[in-house]
């Protein structure tokens, strides 16, 4: 007698969006939404003061191509004032990198805020194969008036949303099977 496999389903109960949340989202403190708002801020200052620097050197040649790469002498010599004066790169302030990565300009910033460490990208303007930088990019300002409430809510949405987009996909799942 040959035995016969036994399949046994179990209903699975599935969360649906008018479910409440089956997991604890993240509730952001106030202190941590407040180190966001300043390192923003700070960030935002920063981005100003390089684009200063660097509208001299719209057509100009700003970046060594061979070799190790860099900012031309000049513009290091510039840059290492303004970091100066900023007091950037300095025990318990803001660090500031410039570099260029396939052609666009950036600096990277970092820095302790209210206790938090964090850390961005400022695009600043693209260079081109020559070294030349050919444009600053458009001013993108990073908000600095986040709220709790808002991140919170903004939070619950998000997961709401992934939620829904799993739940879609599921029930057009056989279609993407070969």
């Amino acid at each position: 007698m040959t035995p016969w496999l036994t399949a046994v389903c179990l209903l699975l109960i599935v969360p649906t969006i008018s479910d409440p949340l089956p997991v604890a989202l993240m509730t952001p403190t106030t202190e941590r939404v407040e180190s966001q708002n300043q390192f923003n801020a700070a960030a935002n200052v920063a981005t100003d003061q390089l684009r200063r620097v660097l509208v001299a050197w719209i057509g100009r040649k700003a970046w060594r191509i061979s070799g190790n790469g860099g900012a031309v002498a000049k513009l290091a010599a510039e840059l290492k004032d303004l970091s100066d004066a900023a007091g950037w790169n300095q025990q318990g302030q803001p660090f500031v990198c410039v570099l260029c990565r396939h052609g666009c300009l950036q600096a990277f910033f970092r820095g302790t805020f209210a206790g938090c460490q964090l850390s961005s990208d400022l695009y600043l303007g693209r260079v081109d194969d020559d070294g030349i930088l050919t444009r600053l990019d458009e001013i993108e300002r990073l908000r600095t008036d986040y709220t709790v409430a808002e991140v919170k809510t903004a939070t619950e949405r998000a997961y709401e949303l992934e939620s829904e987009a799993r739940t879609l996909r599921r029930s057009v799942a056989v279609f993407s099977h070969r």
